[in-house]
């Protein structure tokens, strides 16, 4: 589900990042004048059992999920 989406790139996440949540960014940023895209994953520090543990899935689901849209 996507729950934002803003034209500030990193300096945006940082308003967005939440301590019990995890959560996933797909950035764009502009590299020398070239689109460059950046996928970002968020475990945050009060996130505790199951939900942590399945970080490096739910990463890959994400990723692979990017591939296809």
């Amino acid at each position: 589900k996507l729950a934002e989406k803003s034209d500030d790139g990193f300096d945006g996440i940082t308003d967005e990042l939440n301590e019990g949540k995890v959560q996933f960014f797909y950035i764009a940023c502009d590299v020398g004048g070239m689109k460059k895209y950046c996928m970002v994953g968020f475990c945050g520090p009060s996130v505790t059992g199951p939900q942590r543990g399945n970080f490096n899935n739910h990463y890959t689901e994400f990723s692979k999920w990017l591939k296809v849209h």
